[in-house]
């Protein structure tokens, strides 16, 4: 290779070390129009979602659906011109209700798929409950960690021949093939990786529909590929040069840059371009991916070419000179290794709170068992090599134990690439918030399955002479009596903690009760389905049986008793299931009116077609609904089914009447409900419901009671 070829692979590799590298991760939201779980007084015409990076038109997509599942949108969902970061979808005319957007995005920074949704409402009632976005990269493929693997050996290979050829090797060696053997071995596995991963990257430079996007950020995603696949094809141009040509040292030292280009177009697609110094750290990841080639690649070039150096009479020297080059390469490694960790990960307690993690905990584990086998061959077996022929034999043990190790640390490299580095946070599968007296109290389950379950409560707000903290269990369908678990404050989390025994599946109340020493005490019961193999609070089981007819004809006298109310008060708490939380008191009065008014200050008057809110401290606001309030209307409860009766019970706001516990199911809701349906009344004085990320009970405290709701601004 000439001179000039030499400098200019030199300043191409030096120019992409020194490019500031873009740092990408997933296209996370960033904001939208209209704004996550917010009431809207108005339908909007257009949904609008931006993201945290440019996306690839044509596989990013956004959509609406109405609650019975249609989709509401024109179907028109575009990436902005003028910004692509944002994607945009025009909605048909919305009447009132809850709306739900998901939206697919393919950022063009790295290729990655994510999924997200979230809801809104347009006219009077709560705010939705949050979704949770969802990441849609693929979980851990074998094959593809194989492949990286694969990758990462023939890397090794590749580059750790050239350097020893290069460095270690005397002149006496002569016309032995053997490092271009292992040079091509190991770049056909470099081209095995890099088919892997082409299909995904020529799909993504296929991307466009004329929207204006930076050519260096449309570039950056594939760059990784395509630098790895020109280098190595160059790389074994120059080899078959080598070969046919002879061994002059220019050569080899061209073929040092190429195989070092290989390395680094690895580098610029790993963890490293998320970091915050993503330049510094593609760098150090470079380094370090080129130190290990030349120590791992030139230890398996010795331990293959060791009968032809001892053949040969050079084997003492190619030992000095591989030891040499050797200790600097693992000086570089583990430099550059502990450096790019330090530039990767967002906390050292990442280290044993992630699975990426715990990874490279063990990966770091064998390259300290690597670096004892090393300082042993080198301090006590090279000595012996040298002064005596038999002592190959202990070395070639101990180098090929060393170059095993190694070769499942490369295993772990591989799986490292394809983990995420963010820490993955655990939460409880269920966390309820609820008010009351103003206390605000939040009861975390560590499962929703049968069995022993650990429980955890927090109180905030008028609880500064708490005594006591106890749960009681219990099962609405049943009158099975369950002992009292004591719960015990828990300094690291600042709550109260206890194991709590749920013997079976189904309905069961969880009744926090607070002793006080100033205060009667305080009981805020928490009602949970448990399931096998739960999925809540994202969804609950539909009935596998048929209902009772008792408990179905108990149910049709209570919605009946629903539908001819004149006028009903209500106090409603609702959470999502995972930490969120809204309290509302309602007034509703027939034909047409309802005063929605929300525990933070927010409020809605609606009197038929006319409705008026305000935020909290803001103004009164008016606007017209598109289909026009009635009340009452409880026509979704028609298609209830699963009907179960459950225990008697007597409630306070009851005035002393008995109720009786009614379960059904209602498929168009997905959700699961409880009604205290009054054994003589029949009214419904409390109901339960558990939707996904929807779970709210209603307290019925006065009906048919004189009420007045006017609209607050007259025309």
């Amino acid at each position: 290779m000439s001179g000039a070829a030499l400098r200019a692979f030199f300043l191409a590799l030096l120019a992409l070390l020194l490019t500031p590298a873009v740092a990408w991760g997933h296209a996370e939201q960033v904001e939208a129009s209209p704004a996550p779980y917010t009431v809207l007084p108005s339908a909007p015409a257009e949904v609008r979602v931006r993201f945290s990076e440019p996306l690839a038109p044509g596989s990013s997509t956004l959509q609406v659906y109405d609650a019975e599942g249609r989709r509401v949108d024109r179907g028109d969902a575009r990436v902005d011109g003028a910004d692509p970061t944002t994607l945009a979808v025009s909605v048909e005319p919305l009447p009132d209700g809850v709306y739900l957007v998901a939206w697919t995005t393919v950022s063009t920074a790295d290729g990655h798929t994510r999924t997200g949704s979230y809801r809104f409402r347009v006219g009077p009632g709560r705010p939705p409950a949050p979704l949770t976005a969802t990441d849609a990269s693929p979980s851990l493929d074998p094959l593809a960690v194989a492949a990286r693997w694969l990758g990462l050996v023939g890397q090794s290979l590749a580059l750790g021949a050239l350097a020893f050829r290069r460095w270690c090797a005397d002149p006496r060696w002569g016309s032995n093939n053997l490092p271009l053997r292992l040079d091509l071995g190991g770049l056909a596995l470099v081209v095995l990786d890099v088919a892997v991963t082409l299909p995904s990257a020529a799909a993504l430079l296929s991307e466009g529909d004329g929207v204006a996007m930076d050519a260096l950020r449309l570039a950056m995603p594939v760059a990784s590929t395509l630098t790895r696949l020109v280098a190595a094809l160059c790389l074994g141009a120059a080899l078959w040069r080598i070969a046919r040509r002879g061994v002059a040292t220019s050569a080899w030292n061209g073929g040092l840059l190429l195989g070092a280009l290989v390395a680094l177009g690895r580098s610029i697609g790993t963890h490293a371009v998320g970091s915050p110094l993503p330049a510094v750290a593609v760098g150090l990841d470079a380094a370090h991916q080129i130190a290990v080639g030349v120590w791992l690649g030139g230890l398996v070039t010795l331990l293959a070419s060791l009968r032809h150096l001892r053949h040969g009479g050079t084997l003492s020297t190619a030992l000095e000179r591989f030891a040499r080059m050797a200790l600097i390469a693992m000086a570089v490694l583990l430099l550059s290794g502990v450096a790019s960790a330090a530039l990767v990960l967002p906390e050292v307690a990442a280290l044993w709170s992630t699975p990426y993690g715990v990874v490279l905990l063990a990966k770091a584990a064998l390259a300290l068992a690597i670096v004892s086998l090393a300082a042993f061959t080198r301090l006590a077996l090279l000595p012996r090599v040298r002064l005596h022929a038999h002592g190959l034999t202990g070395f070639r043990l101990a180098a090929t134990a060393e170059a095993a190790v190694a070769g499942v640390a490369l295993a772990l490299a591989a799986l490292l690439s394809l983990l995420p580095v963010q820490p993955v946070v655990a939460t409880p599968p269920l966390d309820v918030r609820y008010a009351v007296e103003g206390v605000e109290l939040s009861l975390a389950l560590a499962s929703l399955e049968p069995g022993p379950n650990q429980v955890t409560v927090h109180l905030t707000g008028g609880v500064d002479d708490v005594q006591r903290v106890l749960l009681r269990p219990s099962q609405p369908l049943r009158s099975t009596a369950f002992s009292e678990v004591p719960l015990q404050p828990d300094q690291l989390s600042g709550g109260y903690r206890g194991t709590v025994e749920l013997v079976e599946a189904g309905w069961w109340e969880l009744a926090v009760i607070v002793q006080r020493r100033a205060a009667s005490d305080l009981r805020v019961p928490f009602y949970v389905r448990l399931e096998p193999n739960s999925h809540a609070p994202e969804t609950w089981q539909p009935p596998a049986a048929e209902g009772d007819p008792e408990a179905r004809r108990l149910f049709e006298m209570a919605w009946s008793t629903l539908r001819r109310v004149r006028s009903v008060g209500m106090r409603q708490d609702t959470a999502d299931g995972v930490g969120g939380h809204v309290l509302a008191e309602i007034e509703a009065m027939a034909p047409d009116r309802m005063r929605y008014r929300l525990a933070g200050g927010g409020e809605v008057v609606t009197v038929g077609a006319a409705q008026q809110y305000r935020e909290p401290g803001g103004t009164w606001q008016r606007f017209e609904r598109a289909t026009p309030l009635r009340f009452p209307d409880y026509s979704w409860y028609a298609h209830a089914t699963a009907h179960t009766l459950g225990r008697r019970e007597t409630l306070p706001q009851a005035g002393g009447e008995e109720a009786r516990v009614v379960s059904f199911y209602v498929a168009e809701d997905e959700a699961w409900y409880l009604w205290w349906v009054g054994s003589v009344s029949h009214r419904v004085w409390r109901e339960v419901m558990l939707a996904p990320y929807h779970l709210m009970v209603t307290e019925y405290l006065a009906y048919d009671q004189p009420t007045t709701i006017e609209l607050p601004l007259r025309e």
